[in-house]
């Protein structure tokens, strides 16, 4: 079988071996394959599960954006394939990504759309982005909407950002603007990268015939507060200026307008508002700047930059 030496593919391990060995056979050896294990220690099922593949074990939990420029830096590849081990995308799908990029050399990076009702992307959170995703349902929104899940277009797309849960990378536009900003640790990361490729002349594109299945937050077996860690790392991207946190205000006021709705309808939550009012709250009466110093940041992309 011809591996496609053009990719490389990069995954990114968090004691994630049951979901790691389905995505590495769905790939069917096509592809070189990076996986850098960012367990405290070392996971030896998923060094197991990683055999005959290229195995970075970190030795602790540098976080996602950290782990990927790690993977990245492991070859000199035209393409790097961003893919989260509960995300299943097939060579063809690969392939098409690829083809799409070739085509379109004002691409930085492209993504597939991720099953009925996954985020794939979106809107860049700005004024008027936050104001539709208030007021707009995201039927109607489509890809403006700042966490998409539903989209008209019946081919490629330009968008405000793209899911690093697969997610394929131009490696001249990622080396570029420094690869993903470290000090987000986790969730995010995608979004920023996008916009700091947008801002350096690229443009991000979703391809909606394209298609993987991602679960969704089962990545890893370890204990996640998904809905805290991602408030915080939401509230982190966009700034602590009063602009930022009016916009942070309305894209709140959305949430609850969405969570609302879903308790009415019976289903348990649609979003993660209270936590990011919670968040956001707490962040307004915190005026240490400490708070949102990077831990640790080896990366360029840790320049401090906000969304626009």
């Amino acid at each position: 079988m011809r591996v496609q030496q053009g990719v490389h593919v990069v995954t990114v391990s968090y004691w994630s071996s049951s979901q790691l060995s389905g995505m590495l056979a769905e790939l069917a050896g096509r592809f070189p394959v990076t996986v850098v294990d960012n367990a405290d220690g070392t996971d030896i099922e998923t060094q197991r599960v990683s055999a005959g593949h290229d195995y970075v074990a970190i030795g602790h939990n540098s976080g996602f954006g950290s782990a990927c420029n790690v993977g990245a830096r492991r070859s000199s590849s035209a393409y790097v394939l961003f893919l989260n081990p509960d995300c299943r995308v097939s060579p063809s799908t690969v392939d098409a990504l690829v083809s799409l990029l070739d085509r379109r050399p004002d691409a930085g990076a492209c993504a597939p759309r991720l099953g009925r009702r996954q985020i794939y992307g979106g809107a860049a959170p700005g004024f008027w982005s936050a104001v539709g995703y208030l007021a707009l349902p995201d039927a109607l929104l489509g890809s403006r909407c700042v966490w998409a899940t539903a989209t008209r277009a019946r081919g490629p797309v330009a968008v405000g950002w793209a899911s690093g849960a697969c997610l394929l990378v131009r490696r001249e536009a990622f080396d570029a603007v420094g690869g993903f900003r470290e000090d987000l640790f986790m969730y995010n990361e995608d979004l920023d990268l996008s916009a700091r490729l947008r801002r350096s002349g690229w443009c991000v594109l979703v391809d909606p015939r394209l298609s993987a299945d991602h679960a969704g937050a089962q990545s890893s077996v370890a204990p996640v507060d998904t809905a805290n860690s991602w408030s915080r790392s939401t509230l982190r991207y966009l700034g602590r200026s009063w602009r930022s946190t009016g916009i942070a205000a309305i894209l709140g006021a959305g949430m609850w307008r969405r969570h609302l709705v879903a308790l009415a309808g019976g289903r348990r939550r649609a979003t993660f508002a209270p936590e990011f009012t919670a968040q956001l709250l707490r962040r307004r009466t915190t005026t240490d700047p400490a708070a949102d110093r990077p831990e640790r940041c080896l990366s360029t992309a840790c320049d401090g930059s906000r969304s626009e």
